[in-house]
């Protein structure tokens, strides 16, 4: 999978989200917005797909009842109103999917998880995950000596 491409596009602030999501419906890309720029990524791969599948399918039955596993959750990124990032597999609270928004509070997120492409370059790595306060998980295609995972604990209520 190729690394999100980076392409101006004459958007105002306030207006990115929009933007953001009439992209999502008009090509099918992923969209997120990180500092203030809209980061694209073709659909997902069945290499991108099977570790997200067995992670949320293992997790699933373990998790306490007022959680969930989630995919394609939008979380809000710090310092910009416009700011989220989508991690691939997103713990949280179960009544998020009666919920009419978009965005998880980052203080809601119990885990993420990025699969890593790649072509992917650590800064985009890192500022993908810059929001999380909570433990992060990022796995990569190219083997286990290039995923990681945060040094943060895992809160005592995952049951992790």
């Amino acid at each position: 999978m190729n690394t999100p491409a980076r392409h101006p596009i004459p958007v105002r602030r306030g207006r990115l989200r929009q933007a953001a999501a009439s992209l999502e419906q008009a090509t099918g890309t992923h969209v997120q917005i990180i500092g203030g720029t809209l980061l694209l990524s073709p659909p997902r791969t069945a290499e991108h797909a099977a570790p997200l599948i067995a992670l949320r399918d293992t997790l699933r039955p373990q998790l306490p009842p007022p959680h969930e596993a989630f995919k394609n959750v939008s979380v809000p990124m710090p310092g910009d109103p416009d700011d989220y990032a989508t991690p691939d597999l997103t713990i949280g609270p179960r009544a998020f999917k009666d919920d009419d928004g978009r965005l998880l509070d980052a203080d809601a997120v119990e885990l993420a998880v990025e699969v890593i492409s790649p072509s992917e370059r650590l800064k985009g790595i890192n500022e993908k995950t810059a929001w999380s306060a909570s433990p992060a998980c990022c796995r990569s295609p190219r083997g286990p000596a290039h995923g990681r995972c945060s040094a943060a604990p895992v809160r005592a209520s995952t049951g992790a």
